[in-house]
């Protein structure tokens, strides 16, 4: 999903249920910042919960204390990841939002807590979750088709407690076990569609979790909470929380209170968000989203393939750039016209453009690349090799240039370093691959 022009982009963050056995495992292997995630969440928690991510077993990645630190760690996995890949074309949110256990992984993201604390507040949510269903043992059931009034009309007759509204069709109940399975046939009866238990290990966001406030409160108040850097759209009370002391006050609430997910979404799309990217393994709050705003945009990105499916997409609306650039700026008839050359002549010799970088950068895999160095080396690339307009050294000069206003600290030395080694080696290059680099 491309930031188009104008767009207000929003990060969606998953919640428990969406852990599989080997989540990660392959942005540990390919990403040296998803690998920093995982060993910071590791340290903080002296375990090696990355072990059960990677290996299970799927019995042991089930429980709540695995499970919630689990899909917090591969969700901050893959913003680091995308961070990364994208570089300066990383699309920003102007709000985020999680959806239980993703609210957690938003405070990372907002800045609200560091990667440590967060792991640990996650990881002693889920004991106190996990005590709480000890004592007051519970389920969940998805009742799809039923509107929410007559929801909370069954959910007062049975004694359970609606915990999420996730769409106008899609609310899930919470209770006691007798309690849930009479309210799902009251859900039937009054015309639901489904009513679908939900393997779970309680009844999570209802009352039956009270027993872990006390607890969930002290662990709060033990850590250092900083005013959030980008919105969170609470769970609770659908509102952004814009202070540390808002965010505190909406976790403790949120363990016992219903998921408003339906009013966040809302609340997001009505404020102008147009772009969602849902950050984490599993697709659920996509599908969600086009459910309750059909107009909008909705990205899942969980893994190394849809992070780099992200970035080429990004890349796709460079034309659209150019052209909105070149409306912007005075430039003659000449210039527009190499510009365009340029930028037609690069796609159309890619890959064989690509094939030139990773043999001149070979400790950063294409994929690796930070995107402004990678197209920085495209562009020069196709002017040193393919057009007779640009002298090489002056290439490569604009090259280093670029880096220094667009890069990193160590894109121009970098750079310099790839494109030296490219023009070392030119003639041989044009006479073993550039006979399919066409202008």
């Amino acid at each position: 999903m491309p930031q188009t022009q104008g767009a207000k982009v929003g990060y969606l963050f998953p919640g428990q249920g969406a852990q599989a056995v080997g989540m990660g495992k392959q942005l540990y292997d390919e990403s040296p910042a998803a690998r920093e995630v995982f060993h910071q969440v590791d340290m903080a928690l002296e375990r090696s919960l990355s072990t059960i991510l990677f290996d299970g077993p799927e019995d042991d990645l089930r429980q709540t204390i695995n499970a919630q630190p689990g899909i917090m760690a591969v969700s901050l996995a893959c913003i680091k990841t995308m961070e990364e890949r994208l570089g300066d074309d990383m699309p920003q949110p102007v709000v985020t939002a999680g959806h239980s256990l993703g609210e957690y992984t938003a405070l990372a993201v907002s800045g609200v807590l560091d990667i440590g604390d967060t792991a640990k507040l996650v990881q002693r949510r889920g004991e106190l979750m996990q005590v709480a269903c000890d004592e007051n043992p519970g389920t969940m059931a998805a009742i799809i088709g039923l509107d929410e009034m007559t929801l909370e009309e069954i959910a007062v007759e049975t004694g359970t407690y609606v915990s999420n509204i996730n769409t106008a069709e899609q609310i899930v109940i919470s209770g006691d076990i007798m309690g849930v399975a009479r309210a799902c046939d009251l859900a039937t009866a009054r015309g639901a569609k489904k009513a679908v238990p939900l393997r779970v290990g309680g009844a999570f966001h209802s009352g039956l979790m009270e027993p872990a406030r006390a607890g969930l409160i002290e662990a709060i108040n033990s850590v250092k909470f900083h005013d959030p850097q980008i919105p969170i759209v609470g769970n609770c009370s659908a509102q952004p929380l814009t202070t540390a002391e808002e965010v505190q006050r909406e976790l403790i609430s949120q363990i016992c209170s219903c998921v408003q997910w339906k009013r966040t979404v809302d609340y997001m799309v009505d404020s102008g968000v147009n772009d969602f990217i849902e950050i984490g393994p599993g697709r659920a709050l996509s599908g969600m989203v086009k459910r309750i705003s059909r107009r909008s945009q909705i990205t899942s990105v969980g893994d190394l393939e849809s992070i780099l499916s992200l970035a080429d997409t990004v890349e796709h609306i460079a034309t659209e750039v150019l052209d909105v650039r070149l409306a912007e700026t005075a430039i003659s008839k000449w210039d527009e016209a190499f510009a365009r050359a340029m930028l037609d002549g690069i796609f159309a010799n890619a890959a064989e453009i690509d094939k030139i970088i990773a043999e001149f950068a070979p400790g950063w895999p294409i994929g690796q690349m930070a995107v402004v160095d990678r197209n920085i080396l495209r562009m020069a690339i196709y002017e040193i090799m393919v057009s007779e307009d640009t002298p090489p050294r002056v290439a490569v000069n604009e090259a280093v240039e670029l880096a220094k206003a667009f890069g990193g600290d160590s894109a121009p030395r970098f750079i310099n370093g790839v494109l030296g080694s490219v023009m070392a080696a030119a003639s041989r290059i044009h006479t073993e691959q550039l006979e399919t680099l066409t202008n």
